[in-house]
């Protein structure tokens, strides 16, 4: 409904979804600062839009500026509390950090406005399993699989969460 007919709306903006792939692109091929000198114009350009932000919170963690990164992302979430990029992009660091519980909030908004991103799933895998919650972990794991996650990155997110369910065996409660 209102999601999709704002979406149409970027859409008819002109310059906006070629510069945010344009973006990807530069991510893709390694050039990190041109893609923030790119995120940075397009924030210039549309500072009310929460995808912008995001993308220049993407920018800015691929160069490893996490802090400001971070920013980037609570500044698209304060535009949209229903960004699901937001919150996912949020909720990982904070896992990363060691912010678990914290992060699992995010995350759980992220699938929640989300459910067919596998990355937000793999992500909150990884923050179940800190949290030494392993059914609820290895299901996650499971939804980002059947969500289409490449293999790899299953595979990747199963060895980063392997030792963590090892050494607490039995589910925690909150």
């Amino acid at each position: 409904g209102a999601e999709c007919r704002r979406l149409l709306a970027l859409c008819a903006t002109g310059e906006l979804v070629p510069t945010l792939l344009s973006i990807e692109r530069l991510l893709q091929a390694g050039d990190r600062a041109m893609a923030l000198d790119h995120a940075r114009r397009l924030v210039r350009r549309h500072a009310r839009l929460p995808e912008a932000w995001v993308m220049l919170g993407v920018a800015r963690h691929a160069l490893g500026h996490r802090r400001r990164a971070l920013r980037a992302f609570r500044r698209a979430l304060a535009l949209d509390p229903r960004s699901a990029a937001a919150h996912g992009r949020i909720g990982a660091p904070l896992v990363e950090r060691g912010r678990p519980e914290e992060g699992l909030t995010h995350l759980r908004h992220a699938v929640e406005l989300s459910p067919h991103d596998p990355g937000n799933w793999l992500h909150l895998a990884v923050a179940l399993a800190m949290l030494g919650r392993r059914d609820e972990a290895l299901a996650a794991l499971s939804r980002a699989q059947s969500e289409g996650a490449p293999p790899d990155e299953v595979a990747r997110a199963a060895r980063a969460i392997d030792p963590i369910l090892r050494s607490n065996p039995v589910d925690g409660a909150e």
